[in-house]
């Protein structure tokens, strides 16, 4: 095959190929169209469907602002009142502080009146038990005998000690005892 004849048979399947490609471009375009065509029809529904949700979405945004616009004095409010709240638990604290060192010190003036107390009436049972044992043998009473009516009067001069002050009561309870023996 010759140069010539090779140009010559592509000469001749030259307009074949152009047919071809026209055709293919022709189909291209119009598979195009046709795809545009249902794009375009896909969104005009869902356009059509959205339409709706959107003009509801707006009602319920407008109807939202008046109270969104509420809402803002209530938080203000609230947080006022927690920030009152905190403050009055803050004053409570501080009084309950206060409370357990009043009772602390009561408890220990309680204490101290107790020992107060204490003291001069174990003093005089002391000193009254002294006496007793001092008037046995200064008498020579033994057991057996009236120990037990001057015991009971030196406990009531004890009890008197309490009201008279503690060296008038063993003075006085020492007297008692001595005369009743």
């Amino acid at each position: 095959m010759s140069f010539e004849e090779i140009m010559e048979f592509i000469s001749s399947i030259l307009p074949i190929i152009w047919i071809v490609v026209a055709a293919v471009a022709v189909w291209a375009l119009i598979e195009f169209i046709v795809t545009m065509k249902r794009v375009r029809s896909g969104v005009d529904k869902v356009q059509t469907g959205i339409e709706p949700t959107l003009a509801n979405a707006e009602q319920i945004t407008a109807s939202i602002k008046p109270a969104a616009a509420k809402m803002e004095p209530l938080v203000d409010r609230v947080s006022l009142t927690v920030d009152a709240a905190n403050l009055e638990i803050m004053r409570v604290d501080s009084i309950l502080e206060d409370v357990g060192e009043v009772t602390d010190k009561v408890s220990g003036v309680a204490t101290l009146v107790s020992g107060a107390a204490k003291g001069p009436l174990e003093f005089i049972g002391a000193v009254a038990t002294k006496v007793i044992d001092a008037a046995k043998t200064y008498t020579g009473v033994n057991e057996d005998q009236d120990v037990n009516a001057a015991a009971r009067a030196t406990a009531q001069s004890a009890m008197k000690a309490q009201a008279k002050g503690v060296g008038e009561a063993a003075v006085d309870a020492i007297h008692t005892f001595v005369e009743e023996a």
